[in-house]
């Protein structure tokens, strides 16, 4: 992937060596949002899935975007 190649995943070694709390924060500190209708702020949505108290979680990821001008 391009992004990739150009990023050399920078975010994600900088990710990878931080706390979960620290990525929540920086989450929170940005004002990362959703790019739905609602803008919901992503670092609520984390919150929502680190609290819950279950031994098997899932990522649900919906790359499925067609729209003309998406991205």
């Amino acid at each position: 992937m391009q992004i990739l190649r150009n990023t050399g995943l920078e975010a994600y070694k900088k990710a990878s060596k931080m706390t979960r709390q620290g990525i929540m924060d920086l989450l929170a500190k940005k004002g990362l949002t959703g790019r739905g209708g609602a803008g919901f702020p992503t670092a609520k949505k984390w919150e929502f899935v680190l609290n819950q108290d279950s031994d098997q979680k899932y990522v649900i990821c919906n790359a499925d975007e067609g729209e003309p001008g998406t991205f």
